[in-house]
């Protein structure tokens, strides 16, 4: 039975689907090579897209679709990777989150209509790929079936969330966390806001709550103090004009995707960690079976997030192969 104590319990932990940033400057740990810039787009119906750029400014693009609840930040984690292998990684934030304006009522498919608009005004004619880490795999998903036609080479799906359909598959923490959103989301915008106000005034009490649950890689990976108050700034970074557009995304996750995958054709890879408990690996198992021509990469030994550290250049390669 979900109680509310329970609810708490699972928010808190489900604070690991998706990790780490960089606000505006670089950090020291970013390498000089990794330039970062921010800026936001304008749509044409007049909303403002916020992104971030990490890598080569003249690099291959590559579309970064961040997890929750963190923001365009959170693809600092790849700076380095970007930089080294010529890539211009660009981080967009979703709308309602970090510096996009909000998009009420929006869709998988208004998401594909953005990247759209997006990659017609800065890359028209040219080819490029996306990565969609944890609840950003949904949006790359979307993405494949839709931008075919606009230049999109390749897709990575990194700890990707479920989709509803799947059916029955074990639970991670990020998927209990989901389901108990959509059960009670007013208390779940209560408690982010809670836990935004306890991010800024006690970042190191909330860090070790949210490892508490979190894959043994995990934990290794944010009890180093860069990447924790990475982790941190994403996380205040994603809320910074409110709740509202991390409680959306979260419900459309748990929505119906209305996403046909046995419909794309890009080549698409599919990464998991073997030990991840935010995000069970057999989603990604039930993606590639439904994905046709899919690669799966289970990785032993990673978690949520390691693997996006550990084996980023690795993604990237195959994104620009």
């Amino acid at each position: 039975m979900l109680t509310r104590r329970k609810f708490v319990a699972a928010a808190a932990a489900s604070l690991t689907v998706g990790q780490h940033a960089v606000c505006g400057a670089m950090l020291s740990s970013v390498s000089a090579d990794a330039a970062v810039l921010s800026g936001q787009s304008r749509l044409a119906d007049g909303r403002l897209l916020g992104w971030t750029q990490f890598g080569d400014p003249r690099g291959y693009p590559i579309f970064y679709f961040n997890g929750l609840p963190t923001s365009r930040l959170e693809g600092a984690l790849l700076a380095d990777a970007a930089a080294r292998l010529g890539c211009r990684l660009v981080s967009i934030d979703r709308p309602g989150i970090g510096l996009s304006s909000c998009q009420p009522g929006r869709t998988l498919v208004d998401w594909s209509n953005d990247v759209r608009c997006l990659t017609s005004g800065w890359e028209a004619g040219r080819e490029y790929s996306i990565l969609g880490f944890s609840s950003g795999g949904p949006y790359a998903a979307q993405c494949a079936l839709s931008l075919s036609d606009t230049g999109l080479h390749r897709v990575a799906i990194v700890s990707g969330v479920p989709h509803p359909d799947f059916g029955c598959l074990p639970a991670g923490e990020g998927e209990r966390g989901l389901a108990l959103v959509r059960r009670w989301p007013n208390l779940a915008r209560r408690l982010l806001k809670f836990y935004s106000r306890r991010a800024a005034r006690r970042p190191v009490l909330v860090a070790k709550r949210v490892m508490r649950r979190m894959a043994p890689a995990d934990r290794c990976l944010l009890q180093q103090s860069y990447f924790r108050d990475l982790f941190l700034r994403a996380f205040l970074e994603a809320t910074r004009a409110g709740p509202d557009g991390v409680i959306q995304d979260a419900l459309l996750l748990t929505a119906n995707w209305r996403i046909p995958l046995e419909q794309i054709d890009l080549p698409v890879s599919i990464w998991h960690g073997a030990c991840d408990r935010t995000i069970s690996v057999e989603a990604s198992h039930a993606l590639a079976r439904r994905v046709p021509g899919s690669q799966l990469q289970i990785i032993s030994g990673q978690g949520h997030v390691s693997i996006l550290h550990r084996f980023g250049s690795e993604i990237l390669q195959w994104l620009i192969a």
